[in-house]
């Protein structure tokens, strides 16, 4: 009788090892994918109209992204280094948004109430130099199971120049940076933004 059984025991054995290898490999690639760990932290699009040739669409991304917060305002900044990398230097673009705390979906570069306020820089090459952000939409939450000081933000922004930018950011928080970034590094760009909206009460949602 066990020469019959043998050959049926064996395999669901190994069938059922092999199954469990690949629910724990699944886990780990979902605990990987919700912490964040998976893939540059910013993934752009940048389109340049006004540009020829392959500076008028750029595919730019980035593991430097930082998020900061008070309460009356908020800001991100995402260093981009140049097409083709997501690290290292020189830094090529430099994103700067600050917007009301606590807004989700604040108003891109409206004339009224609460806005989006911020600008794109080309920091070499021969079409270097600063555009306003002037329209578009940006969404801002934090991830699913993600810790406090993690932010996503998803955008469609429209520079004065008519560049846009198209893509998806995932910050850590990071004071210290956005201190340094405006009033060490840019504080003549920051401050033509003009003064800082109002507060919003309204919470960042987990989503």
């Amino acid at each position: 009788m066990d020469r019959f059984r043998r050959p049926f025991i064996i395999p669901t054995v190994i069938e059922s090892n092999r199954i469990s290898r690949i629910v724990v490999a699944a886990v780990a690639a979902g605990v990987i994918l919700l912490l964040g760990g998976c893939g540059p932290a910013a993934r752009v699009d940048l389109f340049q109209p006004q540009l020829a040739g392959l500076q008028a669409h750029l595919h730019i991304q980035s593991e430097r992204a930082f998020w900061s917060s008070d309460e009356r305002v908020e800001r991100m900044l995402v260093e981009f280094p140049p097409p083709g990398a997501s690290t290292g230097h020189p830094l090529f673009f430099l994103l700067y948004l600050r917007w009301p705390a606590g807004q989700n979906k604040p108003e891109v570069g409206g004339n009224q109430g609460p806005a989006v306020r911020g600008f794109l820089i080309q920091t070499r090459g021969r079409f270097a130099g600063l555009a306003q952000v002037v329209d578009g939409t940006l969404k801002v939450h934090r991830p699913f199971g993600a810790p406090e000081t993690r932010r996503r933000f998803v955008f469609d922004l429209h520079c004065e120049d008519g560049s846009r930018l198209v893509g998806t950011v995932v910050t850590e928080h990071d004071d210290a940076v956005l201190k340094v970034f405006e009033t060490r590094r840019r504080p003549a760009d920051v401050a033509n933004l003009g003064p800082a909206a109002a507060t919003s009460t309204a919470p960042a949602d987990a989503s």
